[in-house]
């Protein structure tokens, strides 16, 4: 998760150019494949008291800070429908994973954006 974080913030640094969404991606596929079995998805509903809602919250953060600017590379359509359904019907993570992406951003002068926010409405 340590790896996945600092590839966040080498990504918002930088704007999200094509070489650090590359980056970014494959540590998020690492991380993801330590959580999920091969062939699993994300899931939408979380467990809070699990392990891996820490793992999900990252990826949700950088998910987050992905959609804020306009990166070189855009997340997937899945990937995005996935993400906003799992912020949707978990506000306890959808608040946590929004106001930990502020930080990052906000290490760079960056505000999360209105489209992001607007996943805590339901």
């Amino acid at each position: 998760m340590l790896d996945v974080e600092r590839a966040i913030d080498a990504a918002v640094q930088k704007g999200f150019s094509k070489k650090s969404c590359q980056v970014l991606t494959l540590h998020l596929n690492e991380l993801i494949g330590l959580i999920l079995e091969e062939g699993e998805d994300l899931p939408v509903r979380i467990d809070e008291c699990a392990l891996t809602s820490k793992a999900i919250g990252m990826i949700d953060i950088a998910f987050v800070c992905w959609m804020n600017d306009e990166p070189a590379t855009p997340l997937p359509d899945d990937t995005y429908v996935n993400h906003a359904m799992r912020m949707r019907m978990n506000p306890g993570h959808c608040k946590l994973a929004l106001e930990l992406a502020r930080l990052h951003l906000r290490k760079y002068g960056k505000l999360v954006s209105l489209e992001a926010w607007s996943l805590l409405i339901p």
